[in-house]
């Protein structure tokens, strides 16, 4: 289980922070570590870096698209209540 299994929870309910924040920190809090686990297994050699860079250039290219997405929508559940809706039409 990952970090976030227990910190988003409890930032939510022992201190009351909204759910965007609470995935906003625990993005950060897991930045460094996934960084330095990924240098160490570069470095032994675990690392296959061809999938790497296009692993990262997809991620890049959706973070985008996605993000320039959910800003043009009134908010991104409301956005996904629109699409279920026009399914079951």
């Amino acid at each position: 289980m990952g970090e976030g299994y227990l910190l988003v929870p409890g930032l939510i309910y022992l201190f009351g922070l909204p759910v965007y924040v609470t995935m906003g920190t625990s993005l950060v809090t897991v930045f460094p570590l996934a960084l330095v686990g990924g240098i160490i297994k570069w470095l032994e050699g675990y690392v296959a870096l061809k999938a790497v860079l296009f692993t990262a250039a997809g991620t890049i290219i959706g973070a985008r698209i996605s993000g320039q997405t959910i800003i043009r929508e009134e908010t991104f559940f409301e956005t996904i209540k629109k699409d279920v809706n026009l399914k079951n039409d």
